[in-house]
């Protein structure tokens, strides 16, 4: 009798052992699982902000590198168009990465109606410089040129970006 008990005793530690590792690679498993998941979650986040901080950056950039002609009017379009244009690449981001339905329709809605408006100052901006070249003379009219040639690259860089998307 004694040895059918140290038999029992023998199998039921084998089958608690065998459960115990069975129950180890079990929360291994939702362990690996879970900081899988946590890394893939983090490295979305890491993506989105990287994202986010170049798309601040070049809005930052354009907004900086526009000339100021001296017209308040243009040069309220030509600083607001890259604002406008850094609003939309931020809410492009938020419907890539974002996970709150609601954010993401307020997103939506931000790249369209923000598209809308840059198009409308774009127009606007066509134009006053259509009003003012034909005021504009000697060494002023100079002046006027530079910023038209350069609202013209500034035009089209943001009207072919807000196109695109």
């Amino acid at each position: 009798m004694n040895g059918t008990l140290q038999t029992k005793k023998a199998a039921t530690a084998k089958a608690a052992t065998a459960v115990a590792i069975s129950l180890l690679g079990i929360t291994a498993a939702f362990g690996q699982m879970s900081m899988d998941s946590a890394q893939t979650s983090s490295t979305a986040a890491t993506a989105f902000e990287q994202e986010n901080h170049v798309a601040m950056e070049k809005m930052h950039k354009d907004m900086m590198s526009q000339p100021m002609s001296g017209d308040p009017d243009r040069d309220f379009l030509i600083m607001m168009i890259p604002h406008h244009q850094g609003a939309v690449d931020m809410a492009e981001l938020e419907i890539k990465y974002g996970k709150d339905p609601e954010v993401k329709a307020m997103a939506e809605k931000i790249v369209k109606d923000q598209k809308k408006e840059i198009r409308g100052m774009n127009d606007h901006l066509k134009r006053l410089e259509k009003t003012t070249s034909g005021t504009k003379t000697g060494a002023s009219g100079g002046h006027h040129d530079g910023a038209a040639s350069h609202e013209g690259h500034s035009h089209n860089s943001h009207e072919g970006h807000s196109q695109n998307m």
